[in-house]
């Protein structure tokens, strides 16, 4: 009986042969310039619990990427789609009504808000991000309220806005327990509605297990099961969007946009 040929790591052949040659800190170097520093912010993945996923992705938000965040993406899809999303929800209320937009970020869709002469709120974890926002609204910014705070302590009394929208906060910024005190503080602050972006896993696509607390919801949850973390916490929802952002996790085997991100008009239901 013949003795199959033993397989070689391909990858452990290259290390060895660039410490026999002295070669390997330099390759190294070469590396992590090129492929991971040197990667657009998406492609830089880290794995964490069973995903990868962009690593101390908050950090975007302060200094230099806060004064760089609304020209890296106000060009994109997915921008104008979420645009075109909340533009859609604004429609339905009725003028003067208060918003507020957590994380406020760069005041995106405050131009929306004040078409509708709406009393603007807006909470951010961010001061350099205000300053961004002053910046790209100008004189318009005198028409918002606005102020560094934290999501899972909203300063504001039970029942305050007529609508909170939340985008680009919930699947990727906090964790998965936070995202949930989130949703509750939503929906304690708001006396009718919400529209929050949330990611979903595609139907069918396997999964190993649901979230930790400590990883970020992105796209595990089945769109089955966001909808009923959404009613747990109180909200009825009236309407799903179709997909305005692709998700940015990947599984093991690197397979790509395995859910995406929608956005949830919701209701809040009576106590």
């Amino acid at each position: 009986m013949q003795t199959p040929a033993p397989r070689t790591n391909v990858l452990l052949s290259k290390v060895r042969k660039h410490f026999q040659e002295g070669t390997f800190f330099e390759k190294s170097k070469t590396f992590l310039r090129r492929s991971v520093l040197g990667a657009p912010e998406r492609l830089r993945l880290k794995y964490n619990g069973g995903v990868y996923e962009v690593p101390n992705i908050g950090q975007s938000y302060f200094a230099e990427g806060a004064k760089t965040y609304l020209e890296k993406r106000a060009q994109h899809e997915d921008w104008c789609l979420e645009h075109s999303a909340v533009k859609s929800v604004l429609e339905r209320l009725p003028d003067g009504s208060s918003v507020l937009d957590v994380p406020f970020g760069t005041g995106r869709f405050v131009e929306l808000y004040l078409d509708k002469r709406m009393e603007v709120f807006g909470i951010e974890q961010s001061s350099d991000m205000i300053a961004a926002a002053k910046d790209a609204l100008g004189t318009k910014f005198g028409s918002c309220n606005v102020q560094t705070g934290d999501a899972l302590r909203l300063p504001f009394e039970t029942n305050t806005f007529d609508l909170v929208v939340s985008f680009r906060f919930i699947p990727h910024i906090i964790s998965y327990d936070q995202a949930i005190v989130a949703l509750q503080e939503f929906h304690r602050v708001t006396r009718r509605f919400a529209f929050l972006q949330i990611g979903g896993r595609e139907q069918g696509v396997h999964r190993r297990r649901l979230p930790k607390g400590h990883e970020k919801m992105e796209s595990w949850l089945y769109p089955s099961e966001v909808e009923q973390l959404l009613r747990r916490v109180g909200f009825g929802i009236l309407e799903k969007t179709s997909p305005l952002h692709t998700a940015t996790t990947t599984t093991m085997q690197y397979e790509k946009n395995i859910g995406d991100w929608r956005g949830y008009f919701c209701c809040k239901l009576p106590c």
